[in-house]
């Protein structure tokens, strides 16, 4: 008769072979329902059994302790708190450089931040070119609206359409004009120091009256500090080069050119007008004479670099 008591299973130690070679393999394994620790021979270590609690309880100390972890090893500025404290700051700036473009679009806010960086990023339209140089739109519009404010000043509508294409004709003349006398002035070498600006700079001053009439007068021809002091600048530099590229010895007033220019004046007088006598008026009649006499020296002298250069009208 069979022995029905169970027999408990012992450990398979027949080696594991592998494929057809029958090599042996270097771990034991152990029956299904071997509980004991098993045994790598390899690496000489206890491999203890893991159940699905020992899974979830790592998982819970994983959740607890790995963002403290990562907190301590990472740089300051890319721990957690700081990284959402930086992503707020960031969209809150967006949104006040955002309204801040919206006043300065609507002219209610005028930093020139944002004109700044639209002139780096995006070229500016032309307006003419002369020798390859662009004549940006700013400064036409710039010349138009001085332009405009002078004649206005003289009892002109600059609304008017004629008035209006004059003004716009004349403003983009004088720009073509003002770079070729320019670049011919840095062709001859000429140079402008800063003492020189700030004299001239002085004299303006003392035209205006003082600082503060200056300073009105400048916001009524919409002219910051910067660019009058470039355009003094400019100024020297093209008088400088125009008293040595003119003859100015060739510059004569006449005493019948000034009886001719008196009597034309008077003649052109209202009922009304008071006629001061020459000897009065005759240093300012010289004055304007001469002045006339180098405006036809500098056309002159315009038309031979006009004649060399390449310029083209893009309005």
């Amino acid at each position: 008769m069979s022995d029905t008591t169970p027999n408990q299973s012992s450990p398979d130690t027949t080696p594991v072979t592998s494929g057809a070679t029958g090599t042996p393999e270097a771990t034991t394994v152990t029956s299904s329902t071997d509980t004991t620790p098993v045994t790598d021979l390899t690496a000489e270590t206890i491999v203890e059994p893991r159940t699905s609690a020992d899974v979830s309880a790592d998982a819970v100390v994983a959740e607890a302790v790995v963002p403290v972890a990562v907190s301590a090893v990472l740089p300051w500025y890319r721990r957690p708190v700081v990284v959402q404290y930086a992503i707020a700051f960031l969209i809150v700036a967006l949104m006040g450089a955002g309204l801040v473009y919206l006043l300065e679009k609507q002219g209610r806010m005028n930093t020139q931040v944002f004109s700044t960086l639209s002139a780096l990023l995006l070229p500016e339209p032309a307006v003419a070119t002369v020798n390859g140089v662009s004549i940006g739109l700013s400064k036409f519009e710039k010349s138009r609206d001085q332009l405009q404010a002078q004649a206005a000043g003289q009892g002109a509508d600059p609304t008017e359409a004629t008035i209006q294409a004059q003004i716009e004709t004349e403003a983009l003349d004088i720009l073509i004009n003002t770079e070729l006398l320019r670049q011919a002035a840095e062709a001859g070498g000429v140079l402008i120091t800063d003492e020189q600006v700030t004299a001239r700079y002085d004299e303006i001053v003392a035209s205006q009256g003082g600082e503060e009439q200056l300073a009105a007068r400048m916001t009524e021809l919409g002219i910051t500090k910067e660019s009058l002091d470039a355009d003094i600048r400019g100024e020297l530099l093209i008088q400088t080069h125009l008293a040595s590229a003119l003859d100015a010895s060739s510059i004569v007033v006449s005493d019948a050119d000034i009886e001719a220019f008196y009597k034309s004046v008077a003649s052109s007088a209202g009922p009304t007008d008071e006629i001061p006598p020459l000897v009065e008026v005759r240093d300012q009649i010289v004055q304007q004479l001469r002045l006339t006499q180098e405006q036809e020296l500098v056309t002159k002298y315009l038309d031979s670099l006009k004649a060399e250069a390449e310029i083209e009208r893009l309005r």
